[in-house]
């Protein structure tokens, strides 16, 4: 009996490894897909809109010489770009530290 409840946690630890394998591939998939589309020009997502209208307001502000105490801003928009092929739900906490980086 021993011999068999062995095994059957050996096919459990298998079946589990399998899943988180699979969802891995799942992640790399949708983080290609995201990466591809925003390499292509597509920045139709609402996030990416959102990043986008930010990024806007930060031009007009630093056109405007109201962005000095802020030099980065430009590596901070890129960053969140990446953080936002990463993991797209992170990027609202991403934003929102421009914002105040913004404000200071």
């Amino acid at each position: 009996l021993g011999g068999f409840l062995e095994q059957m946690q050996r096919e459990q630890k298998l079946i589990m490894h399998c899943g988180e394998v699979q969802q891995d591939l799942e992640y790399v998939h949708k983080r290609q897909e995201r990466e591809n589309k925003m390499n292509k020009g597509d920045r139709s997502d609402p996030q990416l809109m959102m990043l986008d209208e930010l990024a806007e307001e930060l031009q007009v502000l630093h056109s405007s010489c109201l962005l000095e105490h802020y030099p980065h801003w430009k590596m901070d928009l890129i960053e969140a770009e990446d953080v936002y092929i990463q993991s797209p739900k992170a990027l609202s906490l991403c934003v929102s530290r421009l914002r105040v980086k913004k404000l200071e």
